[in-house]
């Protein structure tokens, strides 16, 4: 919202800006300043965004969430890190705990606890305490969660009773 206000309230402020300038004897000036403007905004902007360093998910865990998303019923939930939660969600057709627009979920500093929590945990129960409590079935390991959160794979996931492989990446959550 904010941002949207800042937009509208620059484009007015650039046109009383060049109007000024008319007036002024820098009105010679005046197109050499909007050349300038452009390229400041190049460089602030759109430069930086060549080198921003977005989260990366690879073919083979796209085709886990595709796969998985024949087999699981109607209105599961998977657990992925946060930067993830959107391309899961959509590779699944599934709900995720959190993602880039969970800021107006209930609790949004504990779900990031949470889900951190999840992934580093070595207690099982603790662990099945976090799933239950957002009814997860799916549990998303990728590259990005094993870098995020400096794990392999959580230990708890070799209870296969509790725990059972579906794919590579993906472990469904079955107490």
């Amino acid at each position: 919202f904010f941002s949207i206000s800042l937009t509208l309230l620059s484009s007015i402020y650039i046109s009383k800006i060049i109007k000024y300038l008319e007036i002024t004897k820098i009105h010679k000036l005046k197109n050499t300043l909007i050349i300038l403007g452009i390229v400041i905004i190049i460089l602030i902007v759109i430069i930086p965004s060549f080198f921003s360093k977005a989260p990366i998910i690879t073919p083979f865990e796209i085709s886990n969430l595709e796969s998985i998303r024949e087999s699981s019923p109607e209105g599961a939930t998977i657990m992925t890190p946060v930067s993830q939660g959107n391309i899961a969600a959509y590779f699944t057709k599934m709900k995720n705990v959190a993602d880039s627009n969970f800021i107006l979920a209930p609790n949004p500093e504990q779900r990031l606890k949470d889900i951190k929590t999840s992934y580093t945990t070595i207690s099982e129960s603790k662990a099945l305490e976090i799933f239950h409590k957002y009814k997860v079935q799916y549990l998303f390991i990728s590259k990005e969660a094993e870098r995020t959160y400096g794990i392999k794979k959580p230990a708890y996931l070799e209870n296969e009773i509790c725990f059972k492989q579906r794919k590579s990446t993906i472990y469904e959550i079955k107490c």
